[in-house]
């Protein structure tokens, strides 16, 4: 019986392989991207974009082919390739999916087309449910989106991918089930970066310090930061986390990473930086304040990591080798950059020891952001709808967030439901939120969205060109916050979380308060 079992069990696994022809094909497909990769090192794009066309028309199931084609082949060639493979492999989703994606930003209308035409090959050919769902975001029509993101979860229901696109969805109109889709995603599909991405951004999100650190200590056993990326990225903003709350917690895990990745630079500068604040606390506590300041000071800051907690012990250090003048500026440079409620906080109560009401800081801070206020450029465009001419000059004696966005930015999205929270908040104080469309091509999905989501920005006509040469916006969302003179007195970072939309909060309430005076 183990005798008949075994052979029932080895012919089916025989039936499964791929005929001999097949398994050629995909060798000799292997060899044309193994040429190619030759061809690019020796800066012969055009021999390589030949071979990459060879190894697909070989094996066209072989993602890597199309993979490495996309990476070297310009624009218009892949559309040319692609339509030559769709036609040429009529019974390949792959061809028109990817036709889909590469139309999306120009024509959405075309990509929708494509992707349909996919799902017609193959109803479970998830790549293409994304594609329409991410088209459905755009246009604002949730219910769609979310019935597509279904759609891909039900056809392929073992691929991380879908079950993580699908948790995320629900992240605004269900926080509770988005949390339990999230967990869900974590624990089914370990040793995935899905998995891992799914316990990020439960961490990024978390309401409260003490859930944040619990996540990210989760997420550094669950998935090792020496093997997953997002797992690494996470460890970075647990860092700064601590640097807010326990430098020393901090330190320790700089130390723990250093000797875990020990080819990754990226803890070399964050260790200096946390030895360097624990050591100044140390000297400051030993009553030896000049010595703490004078560290503080010639160091260098970390990129992309708070400042605040840096610029504190600074100021403190400052202060308490008695030069509290030293502090005060040194506080006030920081609050007109990112200002956050600490800063703030500190330097009411430095500006105190100097005499100084908490009118007089406020005054001290304008003069410091009009001194290098620089006049907005003059919009030169019209709005969606009425397509009216607007113009800065129009909204002079308000405050003007300029927001520079595109319908297929997901970070443009991911900002607007903070953007909407800062309107409702201030714009009985005179905040008003302009947001130029700097792709025309989406121009058709901007009133959708702006209607379907009850975003109250004002939506213009732009071009990426405009804003690059009038704003020198460089990447999106980009934002300026622009007073009631039409001048642009802070350049806000993009929102991604609470603290992000503080400090925004915190930009429009100095410029607002000047005004009241």
């Amino acid at each position: 019986m183990n005798r008949i079992l075994f052979v029932l069990i080895a012919a089916a696994a025989l039936l499964q392989l791929p005929p001999a022809q097949e398994r050629e094909a995909t060798t000799a497909a292997r060899a044309k991207i193994a040429e190619a990769k030759n061809a690019v090192a020796a800066s012969d794009t055009a021999k390589a974009v030949a071979l990459l066309k060879e190894a697909v028309d070989l094996d066209p199931d072989l993602p890597e082919a199309l993979d490495q084609f996309a990476r070297v082949a310009t624009r218009d060639e892949r559309l040319k390739a692609y339509e030559a493979w769709a036609e040429k492999f009529p019974d390949k989703p792959v061809f028109p999916s990817t036709l889909a994606d590469a139309w999306e930003y120009d024509d959405y209308k075309k990509s929708e087309a494509y992707a349909k035409k996919a799902i017609a090959i193959d109803l479970k050919y998830a790549k293409a449910y994304m594609t329409l769902s991410l088209i459905a975001e755009a246009s604002g029509d949730e219910k769609a989106r979310f019935e597509y993101l279904k759609k891909a979860t039900d056809v392929q229901p073992l691929d991380p991918s879908w079950a993580f696109y699908y948790a995320s969805a629900h992240e605004s109109s269900d926080p509770d089930r988005y949390r339990t889709l999230m967990l869900d995603v974590s624990r089914r599909f370990p040793n995935t970066e899905r998995g891992a991405q799914a316990l990020y951004w439960l961490a990024f999100n978390a309401p409260t310090t003490e859930e944040a650190s619990r996540l990210s200590l989760t997420l550094k056993h669950d998935f090792p930061p020496e093997k997953f990326g997002w797992s690494m990225d996470r460890m970075t903003e647990f860092f700064e986390l601590r640097m807010r709350t326990d430098p020393e917690q901090a330190l320790a895990l700089a130390k723990e990473m250093s000797a875990a990745t020990p080819d990754d630079k990226t803890w070399t500068p964050l260790l200096e930086y946390a030895g360097a604040v624990v050591q100044a606390k140390k000297l400051l506590a030993d009553g030896k304040a000049s010595e703490a300041a004078t560290l503080l000071e010639g160091l260098k800051l970390p990129r992309q990591q708070n400042p605040t907690p840096y610029y504190l012990g600074l100021a403190a250090a400052q202060q308490a080798s008695g030069d509290a003048k030293k502090a005060y500026d040194t506080l006030l440079g920081q609050m007109g950059k990112s200002p956050t409620d600490d800063l703030k906080a500190a330097l009411v109560k430095t500006g105190a020891v100097l005499g100084k009401s908490g009118k007089q800081v406020n005054e001290d801070l304008w003069s410091l952001l009009d001194s290098k206020a620089k006049p907005a450029a003059e919009l030169d465009t019209t709005r969606f709808g009425d397509e009216k001419k607007i113009t800065l000059a129009d909204y002079r004696g308000k405050v003007v967030l300029l927001n520079f966005w595109y319908p297929f930015c997901g970070p443009c999205r991911g900002e607007f439901p903070f953007l909407q929270s800062i309107l409702t908040k201030y714009q009985s104080r005179g905040l008003v939120i302009i947001s130029p469309n700097v792709m025309p091509a989406q121009d058709a999905l901007v009133l959708p969205y702006m209607t379907r989501m009850h975003f109250g920005f004002i939506p213009m006509h732009s071009t990426e060109e405009w804003a690059g040469k009038a704003y020198g916006a460089r990447g999106y969302p980009s934002n300026y916050l622009i007073d009631q003179q039409g001048r642009i007195v802070y350049r806000p970072g993009v929102i991604r979380g609470a603290d992000a939309q503080r400090t925004m909060e915190l930009q429009i309430e100095v410029v607002l308060e000047h005004a009241a005076k």
